[in-house]
């Protein structure tokens, strides 16, 4: 018999929690959110007077479903905690979490454990959540038994910065805000779509606290909000800067408070219908490591909620999106795992089909999932179902509305999958025809399928517009690959020392460009110490000198080398063997570094053809193999037929081209 926080005594608790004694503290703030999600936690707090301790420690650690270690400097130290760790690990039912940094015993470095020496007992911190949801996946509950559960979260902790890889963040925001969507289609709406039909004023966000960053960071959040929403053509926005509530009139309000301790922001919005009651508040908190970035992503989650809320703007059922709330959160939860690698993605985007099987987004975002399945450890045969389910979901898409540029990237995207690349740019070109300048998606997604063509300049135009659209696109790391392939070297790497600065966690991922800007650029001996400094692959830390490896990097005949590829990676590793086409080709070894771009490509992915233009690949581009390996695969056919031809290549015939 245990006794459970809370007082409740059963055999057998949920969670055994091991601590420190000296950080009594934070275990209590464990214990209480952990008894608050509706788990049983047992911990020595709760031994009654008189019980013998080892004994009833002993037998809860043993019969505890899940043992939650927390790691600290004290902890790691601990005789007891490691005694109660190493149990658990051989019990297989170890959950650990990091509470300050600090190292690890050695032999638990290779365990995962969760991050949360930010966390000070916000549930709906997006850590938190994917700790809890790892800990039903230990104890074998549902989340729906907890008491005052939280929304289901993408269950994987998000990289820091990186605009893509803030989706995270945001969605958790957003998915707190769908509260104040659902609440308020309780209250009707106008969705009638004419210019300014639905009114909504913004009242000024207002400091909470004594910081005198405070008032700034509120004045931006307003102000980004008011910009945001007026984008929304439907939407009549008014402005309620320094409107007391008296004189308010609005049919919807939207304000809020801004609280700073330290580096952290707490955020409290709230939805108040005209007479002032209060029908939505929440409160969420964030690491302020970017303040604009706050800004920005704190207005576009609210905005992108009332366009689903009100079917308005790029999210509302004209543009491809959903009326549906549920469906929007469960759409956006899949679009956040497609970057962090959750394998929910497919039942978030499934679930947001069945709510509304005319969600032209999540169709084509449900097409896009099963394309970048293919970068996985596939079988030939598992990779062939993968792109028959983009096949289905693409062409639903473009089914449900074929002028809408949604469903047109949809396909083209499964056409470059298959090598189609005729009908691809066919589609591109008509999504096109078809942007109307207000989806920076839409932007985006042409802009990565210029890459596959190679049109570099084009790509890069488009990606600069994205800004104009919404400032959040500004940061995109993803310039400095297109500042390497366009051999602009020396911003290629002052772009990522900016982006370091302000954004680490994105920028460190283009690493190897700019070894390639350092290499190419003709500073060998800095591109060298900078592999070795940021630990890039061992060819990278040999430069110039690249050597052949048996294992990484063969020296093999085409027909040999098929053979290894198939055995080293399945259908998969295209990525890989592109690295090693650019280190056959720097290594002088043309014939070599066209067949792996061959097998590369004989392997299965949802693009990848950019990097045939990765300038490291130059001098094989200039070998007449290389243009009727482009002809081969049907690249030249449809440049021919568009007339629009990729940066490096030109013909010289009708039937002839040459590259550089």
């Amino acid at each position: 018999m245990v006794v459970l926080a809370g007082g409740t005594s059963l055999s057998g608790p949920d969670i055994f929690l091991s601590y420190n004694r000296e950080d009594a503290a934070r275990a209590k703030q464990f214990a209480d959110a952990l008894a608050a999600e509706g788990f049983g936690v047992w911990w020595d707090a709760t031994l009654r007077s008189g019980e013998n301790y080892d004994e009833v420690t002993e037998a809860a650690l043993i019969e505890a479903r899940a043992v939650v270690v927390l790691w600290s400097a004290k902890s790691v130290v601990s005789r007891w905690v490691r005694a109660e760790a190493t149990e658990a690990e051989r019990a297989g039912k170890l959950v650990p979490a990091m509470i300050e940094d600090c190292k690890r015993p050695i032999m638990f470095e290779l365990k995962q454990s969760a991050e949360l020496s930010h966390w000070k007992g916000n549930r709906k911190d997006f850590a938190w959540l994917a700790f809890v949801e790892d800990l039903h996946r230990h104890v074998g509950k549902s989340g729906d038994q907890a008491e005052d559960a939280p929304v289901p979260n993408p269950a994987a902790t998000p990289p820091k910065s990186d605009w893509r890889r803030l989706w995270p963040s945001v969605a958790i925001l957003l998915v707190v805000l769908l509260g104040a969507v659902i609440a308020w289609t309780q209250f009707g709406r106008d969705t009638s779509g004419a210019p300014g039909s639905v009114e909504i004023m913004v009242l000024s966000f207002t400091p909470a606290g004594n910081d005198p960053r405070e008032a700034a960071i509120a004045n931006g959040i307003t102000d980004e909000l008011i910009v945001r929403l007026r984008h929304i053509p439907e939407l009549r926005v008014v402005s309620g800067v320094g409107s007391g509530l008296a004189s308010v009139s609005a049919d919807h309000r939207i304000d809020g408070s801004v609280r700073l301790n330290g580096d952290e922001i707490r955020l409290s919005p709230r939805l108040l219908d005209s007479s002032g009651n209060v029908l939505w508040s929440d409160n969420f908190e964030r690491q302020v490591d970017d303040l604009f970035q706050v800004q920005e992503r704190i207005a576009s989650a609210v905005a992108s909620t009332l366009s689903v809320s009100l079917d308005v703007g790029i999210e509302s059922r004209d543009y491809g999106g959903t009326s549906n709330p549920e469906a929007y959160a469960n759409y956006f939860k899949g679009r956040v795992a497609r970057w962090t690698g959750d394998p929910g993605r497919f039942s978030y985007l499934e679930r947001a089909v069945a709510l509304d099987p005319n969600y032209i987004k999540a169709w084509a975002e449900l097409a896009y999932a099963n394309g970048l399945a293919l970068y996985a450890d596939n079988s030939w045969e598992e990779a062939d179902q993968y792109l028959k389910r983009m096949d289905q979901a693409s062409t639903k898409a473009l089914e449900l509305n074929p002028n809408l540029w949604v469903g047109q990237q949809a396909r083209a995207w499964y056409a470059i999958a298959t090598d189609d690349f005729t009908s691809a740019d066919e589609q591109i070109r008509l999504a096109d025809k078809q942007d109307k300048g207000i989806d920076p998606d839409m932007r985006l997604t042409q802009a990565l399928a210029a890459f596959q063509f190679g049109r570099y300049h084009k790509s890069a135009e488009l990606r600069q517009s994205l800004a104009t659209i919404d400032p959040i696109y500004g940061d995109d790391p993803e310039r400095i690959s297109d500042l390497l392939s366009l051999r602009q070297f020396d911003a290629a790497i002052a772009e990522y020392d900016r982006l370091m600065k302000i954004k680490p966690g994105g920028a460190a991922g283009y690493s190897p460009f700019v070894f390639w800007a350092l290499l190419l650029k003709g500073e060998t001996a800095k591109a060298k110490e900078f592999a070795i400094q940021k630990k890039l692959p061992p060819p990278m830390q040999s430069a110039p000198n690249f050597r052949y490896d048996p294992e990484t990097f063969p020296n093999l005949p085409l027909a040999e080398l098929r053979k290894w590829a198939e055995r080293k990676f399945k259908s998969s590793g295209r990525n890989q063997l592109l690295s090693s086409s650019f280190f056959a080709s720097q290594m002088g070894d043309q014939e070599l570094a066209l067949s792996y771009l061959r097998v590369a490509f004989e392997h299965k992915g949802i693009g990848w053809n950019q990097y045939i233009w990765h300038p490291a690949l130059a001098p094989l581009r200039k070998t007449p193999e290389f243009a009727k390996w482009i002809e081969e695969r049907g690249l030249a056919a449809a440049w021919r037929k568009s007339g629009e031809w990729s940066d490096y290549c030109k013909p010289v015939s009708e039937t002839e081209i040459t590259c550089t």
